[in-house]
């Protein structure tokens, strides 16, 4: 993927374990708040979103607030 994306930086996030870890919308945001700026370039890729609670309203609270990222949402379910 990196090999695809030279210029831009690439976020991987599972979902399912940051769920299992307890971290809520609240808490990813502020990570990703912490590491990337608003304009900076980004490709967000989110694995098993269905563990998220509220998955949708997060997915476009990012949207919103990267506006320069391309997401990517995968799930199982």
């Amino acid at each position: 993927m990196k090999e695809s994306f030279k210029d831009i930086d690439v976020f991987f996030v599972s979902m399912d374990i940051a769920s299992a870890y307890g971290f809520d919308l609240r808490v990813i945001l502020e990570a990703m708040s912490s590491l990337i700026s608003a304009s900076q370039k980004v490709l967000l890729l989110f694995d098993e979103v269905q563990y998220m609670g509220n998955w949708a309203l997060m997915l476009k609270i990012i949207y919103d607030k990267f506006k320069n990222a391309f997401i990517i949402a995968t799930g199982s379910s």
